[in-house]
């Protein structure tokens, strides 16, 4: 059985979860694109919307209404609802403060070895993380990892999708690292992520095409890639990608494009260009059709599409997409129309 990977170095600091290079990680979904929001938005794409697949697993208490605790468990299920509209509407300042008051009404209610408590502190790091404190959201997601093993075992939903949480936070914070304190990160978030997928394999019925395990191998795969296993990353990706399409999902699932969206990332630093730039359009297309021209994910497409032209010396073509962009989304150079 894998231990619970420790977070090192173990001092707790604001790590940013973009990339410092521009161009270091611009394609991954899991990561605020650093490029696209100096370029295109200091609003719209501030928050890069992430972790397809996993979102917020809080277990809500089951409320029983003859009981004394009846007005209190309505009040937490309330608390609960409320992240989850913050989160939903991009402002993880107010959301990260709702947690922690929940997690003291969570601690005298439930008490601290639940897993609802448990299920708080896994909402608490996947906002911290989104907000760029990497460090902190480790933290706060080895806790709920410790809470759901006494709790509800490591065999379990909730346990896994925390690990998966835990192993994104790595990954978050090998963005801002360098050397061996980014090697660490890397390897811990490799780590994490192997053994939710173990994990996942074990409690999901029909697990090798469930679409938790195939976004679990997606992320492995850019991390694998971050990692210099490039060759590899790209053949796992292509074999992800394939799953998702065939799925009983089918072809034009969100996660499709997610995939293709982190495929053309891994080609274009391979200095693949055209393919590069063929997975993009492809995530471009489908991303337009099921969510809209006007979502943050679509605009994050746009982006690398236009980067992958500007790798390849297409500048025209580059600014064309950029200017589009620009234009869509109401902006003048950095400020908002």
């Amino acid at each position: 059985r894998t231990r619970t990977p420790t977070l090192v170095p173990t001092r707790t600091r604001a790590l940013c979860s973009c990339p410092t290079d521009p161009s270091a990680d611009a394609g991954a979904d899991g990561d605020v694109m650093a490029a696209a929001r100096r370029s295109v938005s200091r609003a719209t794409l501030d928050r890069i919307e992430a972790m397809l697949g996993d979102g917020f697993k809080a277990e809500e208490p089951q409320v029983d209404h003859t009981s004394t605790r009846s007005d209190e468990d309505r009040h937490i299920i309330d608390m609960q609802q409320r992240v989850r509209e913050l989160v939903s509407e991009h402002n993880l300042e107010e959301a990260v403060d709702v947690v922690a008051e929940l997690k003291g009404v969570l601690s005298e209610a439930y008490g601290a070895d639940h897993p609802v408590y448990a299920s708080a502190l896994n909402d608490e790091g996947v906002i911290l993380k989104d907000l760029g404190n990497a460090a902190r959201a480790a933290d706060v997601l080895l806790e709920a990892l410790d809470v759901y093993r006494r709790s509800v075992g490591e065999e379990s939903v909730s346990y896994a999708a925390a690990m998966h949480n835990l192993g994104m936070a790595y990954k978050a914070a090998a963005g801002s690292a360098k050397g061996m304190e980014r090697v660490t990160f890397l390897d811990q978030s490799y780590e994490c992520l192997n053994e939710c997928l173990r994990l996942r394999m074990l409690v999901y019925p029909g697990a090798a095409d469930h679409l938790e395990v195939l976004n679990t191998r997606r992320n492995l795969a850019t991390v694998q890639h971050r990692r210099g296993e490039k060759d590899a990353a790209i053949e796992e990706l292509l074999k992800v990608t394939l799953a998702l399409r065939s799925s009983s999902r089918g072809p034009k699932h969100p996660s499709v494009a997610a995939a293709l969206n982190d495929l053309g990332f891994l080609y274009k630093e391979s200095g693949q260009y055209d393919r590069a730039i063929e997975a993009y359009e492809e995530a471009l297309a489908l991303r337009e059709a099921v969510l809209g021209p006007d979502s943050t994910l679509t605009a994050a497409t746009m982006w690398n599409l236009s980067a992958a032209y500007g790798a390849r010396g297409d500048t025209e073509k580059q600014a064309e997409i950029a200017n589009a962009l620009l234009e869509r989304f109401g902006y003048h150079g950095d400020e908002p129309a």
